[in-house]
């Protein structure tokens, strides 16, 4: 797992998009799913992807097991 450090302008702008009352568990999954996409991002840049037909390849072998 990618261990980065988030900009604190990006989470005063993924704060401000909350609404004014919100649980806790809200709030630490879109931190999870904000955190997910920055490791996608990272993995793009970096060229960490699969083509498609990988992709497919990697998901049959999961599902027939």
């Amino acid at each position: 797992m990618l261990t980065q450090q988030i900009p604190k302008l990006e989470l005063e702008k993924l704060f401000q998009e909350l609404p004014e009352m919100i649980d806790v568990e809200d709030v630490m999954y879109r931190l999870y799913v904000f955190q997910k996409i920055q490791e996608g991002e990272h993995d793009i840049q970096e060229g960490q992807t699969l083509s498609h037909p990988q992709a497919l390849k990697r998901l049959s072998k999961k599902w027939q097991t």
